[in-house]
């Protein structure tokens, strides 16, 4: 069973919901729509939030939206994919939320409950498009280490980066 809520610090990461939608939507700008949603419209974000509670409910991902604890301010969406064949870590943080470590804070939460559910021993890899360079960098900041390059996949390369 997947979780419906975890907790930093700072942020509650919840299951993705419909409660949402206009906030991803929004969120499509800057370097969040350069490396991560590539939705045409409103109706391509619904989809995609309902395959990703379906397969939440399938414990195949586990897709949450970011949140500030206090204020409940949408910051962006953190997700777990790929669970039983080839666990991968993936995240987008507003653009006007960047900068502030949100997205360091999300990563080491969603690792910490990976490795606690799945074991310390379990890898999960981050793919990440070789210019994105802070992305790049976070990754690194919460110990993951780069192993090479591996095709998506659409077959774009992307930098994989392994914990």
């Amino acid at each position: 069973m997947l979780p419906q809520k975890l907790e930093s610090p700072r942020l509650v990461l919840e299951k993705i919901s419909m409660e949402w939608l206009d906030e991803i939507y929004k969120g499509k700008t800057g370097n969040v729509l350069k490396y991560c949603l590539h939705f045409g419209d409103l109706n391509a974000v619904h989809s995609w939030i309902n395959w990703c509670r379906e397969a939440a409910d399938r414990g195949q991902c586990l897709t949450m939206v970011v949140l500030d604890k206090e204020k409940r301010e949408f910051l962006g969406v953190a997700a777990v994919n790929d669970l039983n064949i080839d666990p991968q870590f993936s995240l987008w943080i507003k653009p006007d939320a960047q900068g502030r470590g949100y997205g360091r804070e999300s990563v080491t939460c969603l690792l910490a409950w990976f490795k606690e559910t799945y074991g310390q021993d379990s890898k999960i890899s981050y793919l990440v498009e070789t210019d994105n360079l802070a992305s790049i960098k976070l990754a690194i900041s919460v110990g993951m280490k780069w192993v090479g390059e591996r095709l998506n996949e659409q077959g774009l390369v992307f930098q994989e980066l392994v914990v």
